[in-house]
């Protein structure tokens, strides 16, 4: 049988080493402070169901594991681990208050249910996967039937992987169960398909007449109290919080190389070309002197930036080039060889693995090569043994799907492996060494060669000097004293004529600012119990290449905002103001009314005319207008040669008058329509139940104090 694929990946030591930091974290930050111990929060609680710190970090090294080996094992970033993180979260939230209405409503998966999935007539992709002979691809449901009768006998980490495989089979069918359930009672009447139909194939033709709220100066119009508060009650479901947020100043200085820095690297950067030709030891020499490691690989012309694509498919084998300033940095290079390779490969394996303390296999070199040796003049007998043989010796993943590896790219693979592949011929039976072991490889296909290279570059970054470092440091500092708070932050600003960079609407768990990508420690002091609007930050914070000094300029509590902070918004102003414009534009249309109600009469008022054809009810906008959708909805709700009241828009203000309706072609099938609406709705409906659940629960979140 093959080995079930394994479902998580667990790094034991990873996860001890995190837990330890967070512990450490933890103890210093309880036992800091004035007022002596804090007590330390419960990480989070969701409708009175705890998560603790552990259970989260597990969950996060198991997705961090799968996007590393997806990422073909490279580390990860402050700023994908904070992702992850995020969607772990909205993920164990989302399945905690699944699993609290499923609960409710009795959902459960019987034993009759799971034996259909693993053996029966409608088995589960994933069985079908862990179980499927790989000759053949078919299913064997006898040989499932065995296993689960001969569980007990199977090493311990089989049945752990084997009892993943179930839940998340049982947990997968009942989430089914449950959006089936919500999709069902999801019904969309005739009347109402035959209605968007004809709201989406209808169109219009009118005549539109406008008057543009920038035909009034800003300066022409006072705003009051009155005006904002009016503004704010007829706008109040858009203005409630629903988590609380800072608003956070910030003065960014940028530690720039000067011209005598950059002579110096280039200086620099022609003395490392100097020994560059003369090196015999590449790989080493690059490894300790470049900012990227040396990579042996082939590679084809697309995989190159401009202009090594052109230079090194141009140039003879063992052309140096010279170093010049390109993409930020010097780049120098040498070209080591020229060759026509396939760019895609295939080879199924059998790996033999020797001696090796971190897995714990102590089979010796020589035994582990003897095997292989055995192997290859078995599959050389017969060919179609191979798979099977993978599967019964094969000691890597691979060995469930009968040591196929699959189609992969020339450089892919550990270089010995991947050279015999090129090198040999379809068909080919080799055995290779490699650090993990002993294989024995069958190649099983090449795509068509192409010409590929093999270079060796250097790269010198441009970076500041220590010198240059010094002085903006000295400068930081002479700001960073005068900025005792708020006020004496933003005179200093105005004084170094420093541009202030501001961040409105900082939730707890953000890690950005504008312009800075890992600025968690500032949003973190931001939030701080002890932090008060009006204070600057008591430490200068250094990134790379630049050095920040901020200062919170407001604390905005979950709910609805204060009159005070409303009027403080630029956007609000800009609101209130076109609000206020608004009433002198109506009212100057409707003077221009009085006498004659037709669009001819708004030309009095100097309002633009214009002809709008063939607009759908579906427009967001018309002519050469943007945003404008209760001008377009106006016009569909306007008879035929009728003029429009005065519409207040987006831009303007506006009078429509329909000149014309083609109404849609008949409806051929109300169940095709009706169809696409119910998948749309599904398709929406998982991430809407997760939105509601969560507005409607009682989530104790405090990632803030461990993060």
């Amino acid at each position: 049988m093959a080995v079930i694929s394994r479902i998580r990946k667990h790094s034991g030591w990873l996860v001890a080493l995190i837990g330890l930091s967070i512990a450490g974290f933890i103890l210093q930050d309880a036992f800091s402070g004035s007022g002596g111990g804090r007590r330390i929060p419960k990480f989070a609680v969701i409708n009175g169901e705890e998560i603790k710190i552990q259970q989260f970090e597990e969950r996060v090294e198991q997705v961090s594991e799968n996007f590393r080996l997806q990422q073909g094992g490279m580390q990860l970033s402050p700023e994908d681990l904070f992702q992850i993180r995020e969607h772990v979260w909205m993920t164990m939230v989302g399945d905690i208050l699944l699993n609290h209405s499923m609960k409710r409503l009795g959902l459960t998966v019987t034993t009759r249910e799971m034996n259909d999935m693993f053996y029966g007539q409608f088995i589960h992709h994933q069985v079908h996967r862990a179980f499927a002979d790989p000759a053949t691809g078919m299913l064997n449901r006898q040989q499932v039937l065995m296993f689960i009768n001969n569980f007990d006998q199977y090493p311990v980490e089989t049945q752990m992987q084997f009892r993943d495989l179930e839940l998340m089979i049982r947990e997968e069918r009942q989430k089914s169960k449950f959006y089936n359930i919500i999709a069902s009672a999801y019904h969309v009447p005739s009347f109402y398909v035959n209605y968007m139909y004809e709201q989406a194939n209808s169109s219009a033709a009118a005549t539109v007449a406008s008057l543009s709220y920038m035909d009034i100066p800003d300066q022409d119009i006072t705003l009051s109290e009155a005006d904002f508060k009016a503004y704010f009650n007829k706008h109040k479901p858009f203005f409630r919080r629903t988590e609380a947020t800072r608003a956070i100043d910030f003065v960014v200085f940028d530690v720039i190389p000067t011209e005598e820095d950059m002579l110096a690297l280039e200086r620099h950067a022609h003395v490392l070309f100097e020994e560059f030709m003369v090196e015999q030891d590449l790989p080493n020499f690059i490894n300790a002197v470049s900012t990227e490691r040396f990579d042996s690989i082939y590679l084809a012309r697309e995989a190159f930036s401009y202009p090594w694509d052109s230079l090194l498919f141009r140039s003879p084998k063992g052309t140096f080039f010279k170093p010049e300033l390109r993409r930020g940095r010097f780049e120098m290079a040498k070209l080591i060889d020229v060759a026509t390779r396939p760019d895609s490969l295939r080879a199924s394996h059998i790996l033999i693995a020797f001696r090796n303390p971190m897995t714990g296999q102590t089979r010796t070199k020589e035994r582990a090569k003897s095997i292989a040796d055995s192997l290859r003049t078995v599959v050389l007998r017969d060919r179609f043994r191979f798979a099977e043989l993978a599967q019964t010796y094969g000691e890597d993943a691979t060995r469930e799907m009968g040591g196929d590896l699959g189609w992969f790219l020339d450089g892919q693979m550990i270089r010995s492996f991947n050279e015999a592949v090129v090198k040999g011929n379809i068909g080919d039976i080799v055995v290779v060494e490699t650090v993990h072991g002993f294989h024995v490889v069958e190649i099983t296909g090449k795509s068509r060669p192409i010409q590929k290279v093999m270079a060796a570059f250097v790269y010198v970054p441009i970076e500041p000097s220590a010198q240059t470092n010094k002085a903006v440091y000295t400068e930081v500092n002479h700001f960073f004293a005068r900025s005792q708070n708020l006020e004496s932050f933003l005179a200093a600003a105005r004084e170094a004529n420093l541009r202030v960079r501001s961040a409105d609407d900082v939730t707890e768990m953000d890690m950005t600012l504008p312009g800075l990508q890992n600025a968690r420690d500032i949003v973190r002091w931001a939030y701080d119990r002890r932090t008060r609007a009006g204070q600057v930050s008591p430490e200068i914070h250094e990134y790379e290449n630049k050095y920040v000094v901020a200062a919170l300029r407001q604390i905005r509590a979950k709910g609805y905002p204060t009159l005070a902070e409303i009027m403080n918004i630029p956007e609000i102003q800009h609101a209130v103001l076109n609000e206020r414009k608004a009433e002198i534009l109506i009212e100057k249309m409707n003077g221009a009314f009085k006498t004659n109600r037709t669009i001819a009469a708004l030309e009095s008022v100097n309002a633009e005319v214009e002809t709008v054809d063939h607009l759908s009810f579906n427009a967001y906008g018309f002519g050469s207008r943007g945003f404008e959708p209760e001008v377009v909805g106006t016009i569909f709700g306007t008879k035929e040669s009728r003029v429009s009241n005065p519409i207040q828009g987006r831009s303007g203000v506006f009078v429509v008058e329909p000149t014309n309706f083609t109404p849609a072609e008949p409806l051929d099938d109300v169940n095709v329509i009706r169809m696409q609406m119910q998948m749309m709705f599904q398709r929406g409906m998982v991430e809407a139940i997760r939105r509601a659940k969560e507005e409607r629960a009682k989530i104790i979140d405090n990632r803030a104090f461990y993060f």
